[in-house]
């Protein structure tokens, strides 16, 4: 007869009591929640598991939590005795009040002017403020910017109750960019170099090369290929800036066969 002793090898735990409390309950959205684990401490708990009714979720004893959007929330909490759960549930136990400040910017139709869509929730009034000193008070305005650069733009919003601001970091860039070719003219098996110029390397985030007769691929601002056949032949390259902006470049080139090169020869024949 063997006898095997595992010390603490199996816990046994009761259900625990929950409850618990959020700090504020009625809040502007810009403010965090903090939630306050009350359960009983007999019998202990030891894990602990919140959803905040937005999707978002802790395992924290005490978590504090932002939300990102406007309404009621439940909330619960399901604490652990030795894997022995009890969950509480409190319907609408956090109000998040509006607004929340929220927006997009079309980057890419023009180089200089930039139109902004506000995207925010229960917002009366907007201020925007577009990194170079210029406002707006419009809910969608457009802005001219003067010279290119990097900018911060912010939106406040207010409802008369709260208030909200957000920013996004934009670039302007108007970078006078060609596709050159060193001959668009070459024999077979010629190296043909295709180049880009007047790309700043620090707005431009790839280069997508697309050869007619070639898989695309991601390079520099260089390629180089020769052509065994005759015929035109177009590259194309599709530059993405940092702002996701892709604007298409192309060129061709001809490849022709070699010219033989007949060198004459005069004979002269005598009678004799």
């Amino acid at each position: 007869t063997y006898t095997i002793e595992v010390p603490k090898g199996v816990s046994v735990g009761d259900k625990p009591k929950v409850n618990f409390s959020v700090n504020p309950t009625d809040f502007c959205a810009k403010a965090s929640a903090q939630f306050t684990d009350l359960s009983d401490p007999i019998p202990q708990v030891n894990r602990w598991q919140w959803t905040f009714g937005d999707g978002e979720s802790s395992s924290a004893q005490n978590p504090s939590h932002l939300f990102g959007s406007t309404g009621n929330y439940d909330i619960k909490l399901t604490a652990y005795n030795n894997g022995c759960p009890t969950t509480l549930t409190i319907p609408k136990m956090v109000n998040v009040k509006a607004p929340i400040a929220a927006f997009s910017v079309d980057l890419c139709s023009d180089p200089f002017t930039k139109i902004f869509t506000d995207r925010s929730q229960g917002a009366i009034t907007w201020l925007w403020e577009f990194g170079d000193g210029e406002t707006s008070t419009q809910q969608n305005p457009s802005h001219t910017y003067k010279t290119k650069g990097t900018y911060v733009v912010k939106l406040t919003t207010t409802n008369g109750a709260c208030d909200y601001t957000t920013s996004q970091t934009i670039h302007v860039i108007n970078d006078k960019v060609t596709l050159t070719i060193n001959d668009d003219v070459v024999c077979k098996n010629t190296d043909v170099t295709y180049e880009i110029k007047g790309a700043d390397p620090l707005n431009v985030f790839s280069y997508n090369w697309k050869p007619e007769n070639a898989p695309a691929f991601l390079g520099t601002t260089t390629y180089k290929q020769s052509y065994a056949d005759r015929g035109n032949y177009r590259v194309e390259v599709d530059i993405m800036d940092i702002n996701k902006c892709i604007v298409s470049y192309n060129t061709q080139v001809k490849v022709i066969s070699p010219r033989p090169d007949f060198t004459s020869i005069q004979i002269l024949f005598t009678k004799r």
